[in-house]
């Protein structure tokens, strides 16, 4: 947090001002604190989603099999693993990205490209957790009137242009003054420097291909389907639940699959298995609550 450990640094940028003027372990309990109240946000809004969901469902199958689903996405991984990464800005990630798509289905489409923008300023990754939300809008845009099609589609674009636009204006002398404060030997910082700020798409993807999965390929497909398994559950309940009342009954579970499995192509640049393989779940549920809104899925007019 001190030096930019983030690849862009606004998290570091922020509470830097404090890490020089109190000592990190009267801040430790402050850094702590804050990211168990993000996690407790995420738990929150998964409940407030979901329970939207069940509320306008007649069927007392339906409603079961959500409440269901939901307890079933509270005891998947995702949430220890968020829990246990204190250090990371994952949580925050997350649950900028439930804010977005809940503002998206409110409709309330220019407070939501405000968080695309905020998202990628805290670190680059949020494109893929927001990839799921832009996959359904992407989809869905195709169908939606004119002025409801421009924000949609302003919504997939904007999070990009900001990443492209961070990293063209990030600074690289102000770096180098960062990781000359770091308290650690040049060793780590020369790995550091090499391997988070100056590597490329093309390098971290040879990277990965040459010193991460190679060798592992039994431990990652054990971890895929350990993290799989939750993922195809909520999924299986969105097609359970509401496949009756889509106008498209086949294209639809395709763009819902496509949507949960979007996050994992961080895996060709970046590694920590865990933490990324637990972003599918968090699509998953998107991806259960998208397709039952009008706002990403046409509904037949028998069930409108």
């Amino acid at each position: 947090y001190g030096h930019g450990s983030t690849k862009r640094g606004l998290i570091g940028t922020l509470v830097h001002p404090l890490v020089a003027a109190f000592s990190f372990e009267r801040l430790k309990p402050v850094i702590v604190g804050a990211h168990v109240v993000a996690c407790l946000g995420i738990i929150f809004m998964l409940q407030v989603l979901f329970r939207t969901v069940i509320t306008r469902q007649s069927q007392k199958d339906i409603r079961l099999t959500l409440v269901l689903a939901f307890l079933c996405l509270m005891c998947s991984p995702l949430m220890p693993v968020l829990a246990h990464d204190t250090g990371h800005v994952d949580a925050y990630l997350v649950a900028l990205a439930l804010g977005g798509f809940s503002l998206i289905l409110r409709e309330r489409y220019g407070a939501a490209m405000l968080i695309t923008i905020i998202g990628p300023l805290i670190h680059e990754a949020f494109i893929f957790l927001w990839a799921p939300v832009a996959v359904m809008l992407l989809w869905s845009s195709a169908t939606a009137e004119k002025r409801r099609r421009t924000a949609k589609l302003a919504l997939v674009i904007l999070p990009i242009v900001c990443v492209a636009a961070v990293a063209f204006f990030h600074n690289r002398d102000a770096l180098l003054l960062a990781m000359n404060a770091w308290p650690m030997d040049d060793f780590i910082k020369s790995g550091h420097l090499r391997y988070t700020f100056d590597a490329t798409l093309l390098s971290r993807m040879e990277h990965m291909r040459l010193y991460e999965y190679r060798g592992h390929a039994a431990n990652l497909a054990v971890s895929l389907l350990y993290f799989l398994l939750p993922a195809v559950l909520l999924l299986w309940t969105a097609l359970f639940s509401f496949r009756y009342k889509w106008d498209d009954r086949w294209t639809t579970p395709a763009v819902a699959a496509v949507a949960t499995l979007v996050p994992v192509s961080i895996l060709l640049v970046a590694w920590d298995l865990s933490r990324f393989l637990s972003w599918m779940i968090v699509a998953s549920a998107i991806v259960l609550i998208g397709v039952s809104s009008p706002t990403f899925v046409t509904i037949h007019p028998d069930h409108a």
